[in-house]
C-alpha cells in the first residue's frame, strides 16, 4: 500500500464508501486502507491532495476558496497531537497575540477507550444520535 496514503489516512472512508478500497483499524486506533488500487486511491484520497484541485464548491460550506495541510513545526507537539498539532499551534497564537480571550478546547480523558462504529453516509441521524448520548454521558 502507498507509503503517503498509509501514512496520512484520516479514516474518513471515501475510498472504501466507493467502494474501491477495504479499511481496517490500525495500531493507532484509525481506519486506514489495506487493499485498494493504489493508483485511484492518489487521486481521491485527502492525503493525496489530488482530488481538491478539482473542487470549487461544497453544498454545505460554500465556495472553496484554497485547500491547506500542515502540521506543528515543534516536533514533540506534532508527535503528541491527533492531527499534528495545527489547532495547538493556532490557538497557542491566538492567545498569545491577544486576538481573542479564552479558547474552548475537549480536554483529554487518560484513561480514553475508542469504540468503533461504522457508520455510513446516509446514516447522519444515527451518528448525531450517538455523539450527543455520548457529550449528555460525560456532563451527568
Amino acid at each position: 500500500m502507498d507509503k503517503i496514503i498509509q501514512e496520512y489516512c484520516i479514516g474518513c472512508g471515501l475510498c472504501q464508501s466507493l467502494g474501491k478500497a477495504e479499511l481496517i483499524c490500525n495500531q493507532k486506533g484509525y481506519l486506514s486502507p489495506i487493499k485498494g488500487d493504489e493508483k485511484w486511491l492518489r487521486t481521491v484520497c485527502p492525503a493525496g491532495g489530488k482530488q481538491c484541485a478539482s473542487m470549487d464548491f461544497n453544498h454545505i460550506w460554500g465556495r472553496i476558496e484554497a485547500v491547506y495541510y500542515g502540521f506543528s513545526a515543534d516536533e514533540v507537539l506534532r508527535r503528541q497531537a491527533s492531527s499534528g498539532g495545527s489547532l495547538t499551534e493556532i490557538a497557542s497564537y491566538l492567545l498569545e497575540s491577544k486576538k481573542v480571550d479564552a479558547i474552548f478546547i475537549s480536554a483529554l480523558q487518560v484513561k480514553i477507550q475508542r469504540k468503533q462504529k461504522y457508520v455510513s453516509v446516509h446514516q447522519g441521524r444515527n451518528y448525531l444520535a450517538d455523539v450527543v448520548q455520548g457529550m449528555l454521558s460525560v456532563i451527568h
